[in-house]
């Protein structure tokens, strides 16, 4: 009988044991379940941050920064803003240049010549310009160029010579012994024996050639040839005047229209003197004049 129950107790208590045992392997497993869970998860939470962090990023680099050069998004869209009125100003500054193009230049000399005569470089559509400053009946004679971009330039062709006895007039009239004060256009040139370098159109003075000088003549102020339609008492008869008119050019003036009285046959020619209305050089410097005048770009005199 006291075996029977010695034996119930050990049993017992084995199968005590064995449930204890069994009780903490279990515990043991969920622990270990639980903590082989915690580390899988590791990684998912590490990912998922990662994926998380790509978007802000790309967020705050849209949003407005201080930093340009990592704002890429407000960079495009100040640059956009910034390139429209760069465009605007370029159209504007374009459109400016088109209607108020650059004035043109001009030595400082000529500009006060023009302007003490009432022009300005601008009232002139010449590219070449010969100005005469009178003193008394003597005077300082200058030669300008004008070039494509509208640059005016001394030619250094300056001469001292001479006008009208009784000086320079804007009322200058036939006789009076005045050169006409003004700007004119300049003419042919013309020569008596060999024709020298020039630009300009030209004619050769012969024994039939005149310069009519009477007021009372329909070829008043202009050349003839011959003396078939003579209708005047009084014209120069060119050839006559060897050593002035050698060399010489035409400057229009009481051209168009002819005003009978108002001056004829002024020229600029070679001479040593007060003239009886025209502008005089020596020869070698009438000789330049003429090298350098070029009929294609519209010459003309300015006599002040």
């Amino acid at each position: 009988m006291n075996k029977k129950k010695n034996s119930k107790k050990i049993i017992t208590i084995v199968l005590i044991a064995v449930v204890f045992v069994l009780a903490e392997l279990a515990v043991f497993l969920i622990t270990f379940n639980l903590s082989s869970g915690n580390k899988d998860s590791v990684p998912a939470v590490n990912i998922i941050s990662q994926t998380t962090t790509d978007p802000t990023e790309n967020t705050d680099a849209s949003a407005p920064k201080k930093t340009g050069t990592q704002n890429t998004g407000e960079n495009t869209e100040a640059e956009t803003a910034t390139e429209t009125p760069t465009a605007e100003t370029s159209a504007t500054t374009s459109s400016a240049e088109t209607t108020n193009p650059p004035q043109p230049t001009a030595p400082e000399k000529m500009v006060s010549a023009l302007q003490s005569a009432g022009y300005s470089i601008n009232d002139i559509a010449a590219e070449q310009l010969i100005v005469v400053q009178s003193y008394g009946n003597s005077a300082e004679i200058n030669m300008y160029s004008r070039d494509n971009s509208g640059k005016w330039s001394d030619l250094a062709l300056t001469s001292y010579g001479y006008v009208g006895s009784n000086g320079v007039d804007s009322k200058s009239m036939e006789g009076d012994y005045k050169t006409p004060y003004g700007l004119f256009s300049i003419g042919d040139m013309f020569y008596i024996d060999s024709m020298p370098q020039t630009g300009l159109n030209s004619f050769q003075i012969t024994s039939d050639t005149y310069w009519v000088d009477d007021p009372a003549s329909a070829y008043y102020n202009q050349r003839v040839e011959g003396t078939e339609n003579m209708d005047w008492t009084s014209a120069e008869h060119m050839i006559s005047y060897y050593t002035s008119y050698k060399y010489g050019f035409v400057i229009n003036y009481n051209m168009n229209p002819v005003i009978p009285g108002k001056g004829s046959a002024i020229f600029f020619h070679i001479g040593y003197a007060p003239t009886a209305g025209c502008v005089a050089v020596s020869e070698n410097e009438m000789l330049a004049y003429l090298s350098a005048l070029d009929k294609g770009k519209n010459p003309y005199i300015l006599i002040i």
